[in-house]
């Protein structure tokens, strides 16, 4: 059995009756520590499993463990409160203990454990033949818990090794498991990208300690990550207070993603509000294409990444979100697939031509992150909004300029109609 908690049950069960035991413990070292790790009340009650914890939070004769700790050796009482060595242990004066069988747990000639017995119904319990067929189960047993704690052990790294690098990369390339990747593992297929983005945060974080730092921008991130995982998407990784995350399945997850990162913001900021501390903003923007993901590096340090131009653009539009002051920008490729845009209050805000690249890409501003009463603004005047765009793009500036206004009068709050008046406004005030 290599599930610790398993066999650390059926260990204590098998003691228990063959030993004639009332009450028993199993104590086992974990570095220079012993610790109660499983504790049984009568042969036939269940195991009750402790994680390591301290002697002090148990009823047993603390001399009497720590004895055979050092001389690994079996101690044997048929009455400890007679016993002239141990009588006078507050413990065993207040239970009355009688029999007492206490042995280690040896590999090796290494102690992994100490097994501690009890029996106070009658003295002399733990006859020679018991002991001896204890020894023999000791022994047995000693061999099974250090190959459990070794599987615990290659278990925690492997779990450890997954916050690094997440299990889903390893699944997409192919993989069953982190130790199969290679240098230069790497498949493509389409997804989604979405990056996200602390805004202002030199600007916060100059007021804060170092260790304030991380605890703010963790306390969000902690609720990011449950958010990007229960729409179908991973985190690939974090570039400083910046978020790269990965949708393999469904354009409509990663969409409801963006959405759900902002509702936990807001509860969040309210958090921050309590206690003092500034609230935080984010931009993000989500584009969809074939993604390159693979391995990067070298025999000695390798690092899993996404590598395409899907990942430069959604970078791009990530930073257009500062520029044009929108929360959340969404690339055409994404509402074209999507199949329920509805759902997703939006709104058409050009057709942008990305650095490095020549052909334009059509945006959206995903208003859906928004609180409901600014929603409802948005979808008031998002005819006239998307109208003044195409008439800035057929360069109808004064009509552009007269239906954001418009706008504007309505929803005075509009970053995005603003920035886009200011396009229309700077032609018209020049003469070009």
């Amino acid at each position: 059995e290599l599930i610790l908690e398993d066999l650390l049950a059926t260990l204590m069960r098998t003691v228990m009756e063959t030993a004639g035991a009332e009450r028993g413990f199993l104590l086992l070292r974990r570095g220079d520590q012993l610790g109660i790790d499983a504790a049984m009340e009568s042969s036939g009650g269940a195991t009750q499993l402790m994680a390591n914890a301290s002697l002090d939070d148990a009823e047993l004769c603390q001399p009497i463990v720590r004895l055979v700790e050092r001389a690994l050796r079996r101690v044997v009482l048929s009455d400890a409160l007679g016993s002239e060595r141990f009588g006078r242990d507050a413990d065993v004066v207040e239970r009355g203990v009688r029999s007492v069988l206490c042995t280690p747990v040896i590999d090796k000639g290494k102690l992994i454990g100490v097994l501690y017995l009890e029996n106070n119904l009658a003295p002399d319990a733990f006859t020679e033949d018991r002991c001896q067929m204890l020894d023999i189960l000791a022994a047995q047993a000693a061999i099974s818990i250090e190959n459990a704690l070794f599987y615990e052990r290659q278990e925690r790294v492997r779990q450890s090794m997954a916050r690094f690098v997440p299990s889903e990369f390893v699944q997409l390339v192919g993989k069953s498991d982190l130790t199969e990747v290679s240098l230069g593992d790497a498949v493509e297929r389409s997804m989604g990208v979405l990056f996200s983005d602390v805004r202002s945060f030199t600007t916060i974080s100059e007021s804060m300690l170092p260790m304030e730092i991380f605890s703010y921008l963790n306390g969000y991130l902690e609720r990011a990550g449950p958010v990007i995982r229960s729409n179908g998407g991973f985190i690939d990784k974090y570039i400083g207070d910046a978020a790269l995350a990965l949708f393999p399945t469904s354009p409509g997850e990663a969409l409801q993603a963006i959405v759900s990162l902002y509702r936990e913001l807001t509860a969040y900021n309210l958090s921050n509000l309590a206690h003092g501390r500034p609230t935080m903003d984010i931009g993000a923007a989500l584009h969809w294409g074939k993604v390159a993901l693979g391995t990067i590096g070298e025999a000695r340090r390798l690092d899993a990444t996404a590598i395409s131009d899907t990942v430069n653009t959604a970078s791009r539009l990530e930073a257009m979100t500062k520029k044009w002051g929108a929360r959340a920008i969404v690339s055409g490729e994404v509402m074209e697939l999507v199949s329920n845009p509805d759902a997703f209050p939006h709104r058409f805000v050009g057709q942008v031509v990305l650095r490095g690249r020549k052909q334009s890409t059509p945006i959206y501003d995903l208003f859906a992150v928004e609180p409901e009463p600014v929603i409802a603004l948005r979808l008031q005047t998002r005819a006239h909004f998307e109208e003044a765009v195409q008439l800035l793009h057929n360069r109808d500036l004064q009509g552009a300029h007269a239906l954001l206004t418009e706008v504007l009068g309505t929803d005075p709050n509009d970053r995005v109609a603003r920035y886009l008046l200011s396009v229309a406004r700077e032609p018209l005030r020049t003469g070009r």
